[in-house]
């Protein structure tokens, strides 16, 4: 019996000590992951850089070099305190909060009617991590997870950024045309990576499509929002629709749109594919460009790829790899030219 009595007490001292010894070295190991630069920035290549961690890491801005693990329950009950609620929608709401007095973005499901939509983005976005066009997650407790804080909100708010004397950023075209840039690598790493083909669902309208992503400190886009990440698998003859109702308006693709005269049937609508998400370019960058002096020049420059974009057959779209090269010599043209 004293055994026993002598194994309860010793047994949970050593697992203590072991703790006290080891579990420092776990989090502070060296674990730097890799600097990372986007080839565009507003100060040129390089001038745009993140530390992507391993995955199971994360790396904040105001923290050290070292990668910290992903943050756990206990870390979430303990550490982090919710300032207040920044955002909602019909899937979830978003709150500033602080982990260690670092600002981090905590995200709750709003109802159980779209909690499979809720955790489904929560097991796409850790599997997308190490890529700097998804936002970067920091930890979860159950329903609850953390992600990066931007301050400058989601992409629909470009107006007012660069309008902000304060906001430490330049309006010139060069700038504006970053977002074009990132927006199409965003798409192409949604339409090539390991997972296989993803189409951005959620975005039947230009403001919604603009909310699904977040602008950096160094105003980059990085994609937020992906809780409507649809899977296209050409090779076993898989496409999507987006929703179950009827879509409407210029901004969808046509594929999109009910094609017959008769009343919406979803079993009916035609299905599609990654294409849909190509038709939207010309328009999304659009937004990012006008209002600038120099807009005309570049969208004459533009003229010939997003036409192609907005080819109503969807097949003779560009890819979104083909697009990204040809906005890559554009903003070759502009960095020379009109800045």
């Amino acid at each position: 019996m004293w055994l026993k009595i002598l194994g309860i007490v010793t047994f949970p001292s050593i697992i203590a000590w072991l703790t006290r010894i080891f579990w420092p070295k776990i989090w502070t190991t060296d674990v730097k992951g890799q600097v990372t630069c986007h080839n565009y920035g507003e100060k040129g290549p390089g001038s745009a850089c993140h530390r992507i961690c391993p995955l199971g890491y994360f790396h904040l801005p105001t923290m050290d070099e070292q990668c910290h693990p992903w943050l756990t329950c206990h870390d979430l009950r303990n550490d982090i305190v919710k300032v207040k609620v920044i955002g909602a929608g019909a899937v979830k709401k978003v709150s500033v909060a602080t982990w260690k007095g670092h600002m981090v973005a905590m995200n709750e499901p709003v109802t159980e009617l779209y909690l499979k939509d809720y955790r489904y983005g929560l097991d796409i976005l850790k599997k997308l991590q190490g890529h700097l066009e998804v936002i970067q997650f920091i930890g979860s407790c159950n329903d609850v997870y953390v992600t990066q804080y931007h301050r400058f909100g989601s992409a629909d708010q470009i107006g007012n950024i660069l309008g902000d004397l304060n906001s430490g950023h330049k309006d010139t075209m060069a700038t504006r045309f970053i977002l074009c840039l990132n927006y199409v690598a965003i798409l192409n790493f949604l339409h090539t990576n390991t997972l296989g083909t993803l189409v951005m669902c959620d975005s039947n309208d230009l403001e919604k499509t603009l909310k699904q992503y977040l602008i950096t400190d160094d105003l980059m886009l990085v994609l937020n929002d992906i809780d409507s990440l649809a899977k296209v698998n050409h090779s076993a003859g898989e496409l999507i629709k987006c929703g179950h109702r009827e879509l409407g308006g210029e901004f969808v693709a046509p594929e999109q749109l009910w094609p017959y005269d008769a009343e919406f049937t979803d079993d009916t609508m035609p299905p599609y594919d990654e294409k849909s998400d190509i038709w939207k370019i010309p328009d999304v960058c659009n937004n990012f460009i006008i209002g600038h002096r120099d807009s005309m020049k570049v969208q004459l420059d533009l003229f010939g790829i997003h036409s192609a974009c907005k080819e109503d057959q969807a097949s003779h779209r560009p890819k979104a790899a083909d697009i990204l090269r040809e906005y890559e010599r554009v903003w070759n043209s502009i960095d020379k030219l009109y800045d």
